[in-house]
């Protein structure tokens, strides 16, 4: 699900993000992409950034509206909730953003037997047209077992601008793959083994402030790592 922040008021359960006021006078746009889950009571729990751009003010806006969102009515989605914060300037026409088309990359060998999973977090600086211009590992969880499967992920892809005034800009983004081996295939497999097949692959710099970490979960990706 996609909301498209304004500088309007949002719904009492559910309200919008506040668009930070430096980005607002400066013109800057860009988005936001959460994780989640309701507790029992109702409540939005497990709360991460699962991809920013620019990275900075925005997250931290997403962050604490979903912290305050409660959920009306019995019929309470269960499971990893996703959603996405578009900060748009509202008096700009609403023209669709280009959407996130990230690489792919090999598993490690032996992550890829195990059936392992990991959650690789990146810092990535990219052009004005989304082009990843370069990246660094923020954190991994198992630590640096598949940081250069991520990195080769992230150096092939092209994301979403942010943009100011209207124009696509250059940016740094935070990006958030998370892989999972038992959708891969796995090279030299012996012929007894079941096959394991990957999915086809599918600005001005502002203040940088890190989500509080959760690293029990975070998601973002294509081709060996799952969206």
């Amino acid at each position: 699900l996609a909301d498209t922040v304004g500088t309007a008021a949002g719904a009492t359960g559910q309200p919008e993000p506040v668009y930070p006021p430096a980005l607002l006078a400066a013109r800057v746009e860009g988005l936001v992409e959460v994780g989640f889950e309701w507790g029992p009571d109702g409540t939005a729990g497990r709360v991460t950034v699962l991809h920013a751009i620019p990275r900075g003010e925005f997250e931290q806006a997403a962050l604490a509206a979903v912290r305050s969102w409660r959920h009306a009515g019995p019929d309470m989605p269960t499971g990893r909730q996703r959603r996405r914060f578009e900060f748009r300037l509202p008096e700009l026409p609403r023209q669709p953003w280009p959407p996130a088309v990230l690489g792919s990359a090999p598993l490690p060998e032996a992550a890829c037997r195990e059936g392992m999973r990991a959650r690789v977090r990146l810092e990535v600086v990219t052009d004005a047209s989304g082009a990843v211009q370069s990246a660094r590992i923020l954190d991994a969880e198992p630590p640096r077992l598949f940081d250069a499967a991520a990195l080769e992920i992230a150096r092939q892809s092209r994301l979403t601008p942010a943009r100011r005034d209207g124009q696509p800009v250059a940016a740094t983004a935070l990006l958030t793959l998370s892989f999972d081996s038992e959708l891969a295939e796995c090279s030299g497999a012996r012929p007894d083994e079941p096959s394991r097949r990957r999915p086809a692959g599918a600005a001005p710099r502002v203040g940088r402030h890190d989500e509080p970490r959760d690293r029990r979960d975070g998601q973002f990706g294509f081709g060996a790592a799952r969206g």
